[in-house]
């Protein structure tokens, strides 16, 4: 009985340790977490300040407006008084269908 009492013991503080690691990792992973949901959350900066060309305008030779977000293809328009939820899916003019400049 004697020999199992040390690996008894080692067994707990094993345990104990990877405990103590997991609910660390798990503090760790819900801060990170936070973090990631505030900067994909429309409207929000995540924590940093907004430049001025992050949003500019553009109008459409038909003369609607339109808010512009992005570069590439990762360019999205809204027209001018839209929510930030209601992006256009395609790259045209709600107006005249002409399309929207991706560069």
């Amino acid at each position: 009985m004697s020999a199992r009492r040390p690996a008894l013991i080692i067994s707990v503080l094993t345990a104990a340790a990877l405990g103590a690691i997991a609910v660390r990792a798990r503090g760790r992973l819900g801060a990170a977490a936070g973090a990631t949901a505030d900067r994909l959350r429309p409207g929000s900066s995540g924590g940093r300040a907004a430049s001025p060309a992050a949003q500019e305008t553009f109008t459409c030779e038909c003369g609607q407006a339109y808010r512009v977000r992005g570069t590439g293809r990762h360019r999205l328009y809204w027209p001018e008084g839209a929510d930030d939820r209601d992006a256009l899916l395609t790259p045209e003019c709600v107006a005249c269908e002409r399309p929207l400049p991706t560069t």
